[in-house]
């Protein structure tokens, strides 16, 4: 069995792995709209997946606030599996790597802490 402080490290651990991946959906929403910084009108493609990868990181961001309640840790390992699922729905690069691995980083620590205790 863990003991109280590995237990509290996972916590941690686990919720700055979420506000990390926030703050890369924000990144990757901006260098979404940055791509087309010469265009004189942004398409309303690029503005969408921007707008949803906001939306995502905000997910993401609530997930870490709320991380102490044990229902919301079921929602979050839901969302992470939609978000590992959709990885691979387009075109798989760098970026799309660093989220993967991200969420399954924190998959399994929230699965480890469940688990535990």
């Amino acid at each position: 069995m863990l003991s109280l402080n590995k237990k509290n490290i996972i916590f941690s651990v686990a919720r700055y792995l979420l506000v990390l991946d926030m703050l890369v959906w924000i990144g990757l929403a901006f260098l979404t709209l940055y791509q087309n910084r010469g265009i004189e009108k942004i398409p309303y493609t690029s503005v969408l997946m921007a707008v949803m990868m906001v939306g995502n990181a905000l997910i993401f961001g609530l997930c870490a606030w709320k991380f102490t309640q044990r229902k919301f840790k079921i929602t979050c390992m839901v969302w992470l599996l939609v978000n590992i699922v959709l990885t691979f729905t387009d075109q798989f690069g760098i970026f799309d790597l660093l989220t993967f691995v991200l969420d399954i980083l924190i998959l399994g620590l929230i699965f480890l802490q469940i688990f535990r205790e």
